[in-house]
């Protein structure tokens, strides 16, 4: 998470980072954002019902949806090296308008 909080600090203007957590309580869930992503520009919350996990289709943590206007563009299990998110981050950004 980390990697996903520098590079919200260079893309934030651009993509919107959002890291929803589950099977967690909400207190160890804020324990977790305010240590891995210190930046405070990543959305995240604690998703109880796991209702944004069903609608994308994760079942499992980490894992890594690129959605522009709803409709999945990638999707991949576990976590990234910078090089490799940056250069998916660079591609959905140019989605953006």
């Amino acid at each position: 998470m980390p990697v996903v909080d520098q590079l919200a600090k260079e893309y934030g203007d651009q993509v919107t980072f959002v890291a929803p957590a589950w099977k967690a309580s909400f207190e160890r869930t804020l324990a977790k954002a305010v240590e891995l992503m210190p930046s405070g520009i990543v959305e995240w919350g604690l998703d109880r019902d796991e209702a944004v996990f069903a609608l994308y289709g994760v079942t499992y943590q980490p894992a890594g949806v690129l959605i522009v206007d709803g409709v999945i563009i990638e999707q991949w299990p576990g976590g990234l090296g910078a090089d490799e998110l940056r250069e998916r981050v660079e591609y959905l950004a140019t989605f953006s308008t």
